[in-house]
Parts: C-alpha cells; sequence; structure tokens
C-alpha cells in the first residue's frame, strides 16, 4: 500500500529517492505514475536506452513527450524547500514569458511505496548562458541584443513581484530566438509589487554571487 503526503504541502516525509530510485521507477508508467497528465508522458530515451535526464543538486529532470508538447518532470531528490506552496502561486499567476511555466502534481509519482510530488513545464530547447555567450562573444550585436532583453526581464519579473531567487548560469536559457527563459523556481521569492510585502518566505539561498546586486 502506498502513502501520500500531507495534503497541506503535498510534500511526503523522507528519506526522498534518489535519482536512480527515479530511474528505475520510471521504467514501468502504469505502476509509478498516478497523475493523470503524467500518464500520458512518453519519456525520451538516453543512453543505453534509459531514460533522458537531466541530474542536479536537488532533482532529476526527465525529458518527456505528451499531450501539452515536449515535457520536462522535475522529480525532487531532497525535500523542496517551498513545498507546493510558492509553485502553486506560480501556477496561478499571470507570468511573463521569460518565466516557464510550472504545475505542481503532489502525488505525481509512486516509488518505494510512497508517492511523491513533482513540478512539470514546458520543455526549453535552448543553450545555458554562459554556452550561449561562449558561442555568440565575437558578435556584439547579439550581446547588446540579449542584455536589453535581461533588462527588460527583470523589469517585467519585478512589475509581477516574482525574484527568482536561484539565479545561476544553469538556470538561464537562450532559444534560438534569443529570448531567455529561467528554469528552477525552487528558490523563488514572490512579493507584493505595490508594497514590495513577501508573499512567501525570504529564500534560504540566493544564487551565483555575479547574478548578484553588488549590494
Amino acid at each position: 500500500m502506498s502513502t501520500v503526503g500531507p495534503a497541506a504541502t503535498g510534500v511526503p516525509s523522507g528519506p526522498w529517492p534518489t535519482a536512480t530510485d527515479y530511474v528505475a521507477a520510471v521504467q514501468d508508467p502504469v505502476a509509478t505514475f498516478h497523475h493523470p497528465d503524467l500518464q500520458q508522458l512518453r519519456l525520451r530515451e538516453g543512453l543505453m536506452g534509459l531514460p533522458a535526464v537531466a541530474t542536479g543538486q536537488n532533482a532529476i529532470v526527465f525529458d518527456a513527450d505528451g499531450p501539452q508538447g515536449r515535457t520536462a518532470l522535475r522529480c525532487f531528490t531532497s525535500v523542496p524547500i517551498r513545498g507546493d506552496d510558492a509553485y502553486r502561486q506560480l501556477e496561478a499567476m499571470d507570468l511573463p514569458d521569460v518565466l516557464v511555466p510550472v504545475q505542481w502534481k503532489a502525488d505525481a509519482l509512486e516509488v518505494h511505496g510512497t508517492r511523491w510530488p513533482a513540478v512539470s513545464m514546458p520543455w526549453i530547447d535552448g543553450d545555458t548562458l554562459t554556452r550561449w555567450v561562449g558561442a555568440n562573444v565575437h558578435r556584439p550585436a547579439r550581446i547588446s541584443a540579449l542584455a536589453e532583453e535581461w533588462v527588460e526581464a527583470c523589469r517585467l519579473m519585478m512589475a509581477c513581484g516574482v525574484a527568482h531567487g536561484d539565479l545561476q548560469h544553469g538556470n538561464v536559457l537562450v532559444t534560438s530566438e534569443g529570448k531567455l527563459r529561467l528554469i528552477d523556481f525552487d528558490g523563488v521569492l514572490l512579493f507584493d509589487p505595490a508594497s514590495g510585502a513577501h508573499l512567501t518566505a525570504p529564500p534560504t539561498e540566493v544564487g551565483h554571487p555575479n547574478y548578484q546586486h553588488p549590494q
């Protein structure tokens, strides 16, 4: 019998599955996926016939195709800092294009008899910021255009009350059209644009120091 995390947070108690646990589990999608949207996903194949994945410090991301197109499924390997609070608020907001839309799935998939949450979002086909800059460093017009795109992205985020909270090279993608897209909202801070009052607790991390204001 499976167990389900508390309805108030969507987050069960640990220990959390490892990346290897998730890779093994999703190879039996009928038994693993419990959310109707996820049951329709078809995982893309990577090395040695295993599901294609990208791994990070706190999550593993599967590359899949589904009814809404190519999808990134983010499965947590440690307690998500925000639980479902900020993710559910983000899901309900009218966000600018620079912020990739997310959907929190509280009881997404079952591993070792427990149902774990996950986040799904459109797959963004682009380069990380560092890779894009490296490929375009001798094209000053493109660099200038991206810098203007960055300033506009910051303006739009301030206007809707969102601070990313974990800006770093891997979380900033550039599409083939030269458009910025931000991913990974585990450290996001939501606030009231009018008053500046926090709508979520302050993040426990601030991202890469080179992405922070000097003050």
